[in-house]
């Protein structure tokens, strides 16, 4: 130290104090960063194994402290998406998009575009903003001038409206051209979406076994786990329906099944929606056991007893939570008073299709 004439004491470095609060400062931006990039990692981790509800939040989270880049921000959406959080995936996607065309990338900022239209189509009211979205998707491709896999994407969009006015042959070949592009690319999820829509073409055109046969390889791959989430909900939900319109509860009980067990690994997922709940829950209904018209009050209730003592087993259930199914455990009266229903039900749409028994 220094001492003055007049005693005052002066510190031999002035600044430190002001360099030891610079180094606080960084060091918590450091630790901040290191704490965000910590988050970061899990919450894409928890997206990359189907906890969609928990890395939508921690995805949130971290948006609050810092802004997310366009690649998690469609992470964000896509899981608001298969948790039903529409409004929250709309608002990830649509900044997704903006700030992928402020980093000058034209063709990741149509991708999102498709995307919004994808899932702002089946909602109530959105048909307008869909067909915007998907416009503005075409126009950037359109000026980008290079292949790329979301020409596939759109042409699959085109179709599923050559679909809307009955123009079949015309949506079958646009899915074929969607196909080859997702071979070229190597999309699954493409492949995929596209060949179901070949497949719901070729029924449209009566070409039902080529039909059916294209549907069974597809839902191979979404039970197989070979395709993303977003595009399992809408196959799964178009093979059901059309296995409902073709009266082949058969088909649709085997693939509900199967569907069943992939849903259990992902209890928060949310891919049925509307009708598609519909089908699903009648798909599961058709079970029962039947006896002879004349057989008495007195056996029915006897074989009741047996029936749900053995159902009643652990190894039963098991066996039959396996295959997707659940033990109802209705009366005889019950039971007889719903397939009543079911016959009303199904006699009154036959008849509107004009179908005759055969």
């Amino acid at each position: 130290m220094n001492c003055r004439a007049d005693d005052r004491w002066e510190h031999p470095f002035p600044r430190t104090g002001r360099v030891l609060h610079a180094l606080r400062q960084h060091n918590t931006i450091v630790l901040e960063w290191s704490f965000i990039m910590s988050s970061l990692h899990e919450a894409r981790a928890a997206f990359d194994r189907g906890a969609w509800a928990e890395a939508l939040a921690s995805l949130q989270a971290i948006d609050a402290r810092t802004p997310l880049d366009p690649d998690d921000l469609d992470r964000l959406a896509a899981a608001g998406t298969l948790v039903g959080k529409d409004a929250d995936a709309t608002a990830a996607r649509t900044r997704a998009h903006a700030a992928y065309l402020e980093r000058g990338e034209p063709v990741r900022a149509a991708n999102s575009a498709f995307w919004l239209a994808f899932t702002l189509i089946e909602q109530p009211g959105q048909q307008a903003q869909a067909a915007g979205w998907f416009a503005r998707a075409r126009r950037l491709i359109e000026d980008a001038g290079m292949p790329c896999v979301e020409e596939g994407w759109l042409l699959c969009a085109a179709a599923y409206g050559r679909v809307l006015e009955s123009a079949f042959a015309a949506a079958h070949a646009g899915f074929a051209a969607a196909v080859d592009i997702g071979r070229r690319f190597e999309s699954p999820d493409l492949i995929a979406l596209a060949r179901h829509g070949q497949g719901r073409s070729l029924l449209r055109l009566n070409r039902t076994s080529e039909g059916l046969a294209l549907l069974d390889e597809v839902m191979i791959g979404v039970t197989g786990g070979e395709v993303g989430p977003l595009v399992t909900g809408v196959v799964y939900c178009g093979v059901i329906g059309e296995c409902h319109q073709l009266f082949d509860l058969r088909r649709a009980h085997e693939w509900t099944a199967a569907m069943e067990r992939w849903c259990a690994a992902h209890p928060d997922l949310v891919p049925f929606r509307a009708e598609c709940v519909v089908h699903r829950s009648e798909a599961l209904q058709w079970h029962g056991f039947f006896a002879p018209a004349a057989t008495s009050d007195a056996v029915i209730n006897q074989l009741h007893g047996a029936i749900v003592k053995a159902l009643g087993s652990s190894q039963v259930k098991s066996r039959l939570a396996a295959e997707g199914a659940s033990v109802v455990g209705s009366s005889p009266t019950e039971f007889a008073a719903f397939f009543q229903q079911e016959i009303s039900k199904w006699t009154a749409i036959a008849k509107r299709a004009g179908i005759q028994p055969e």
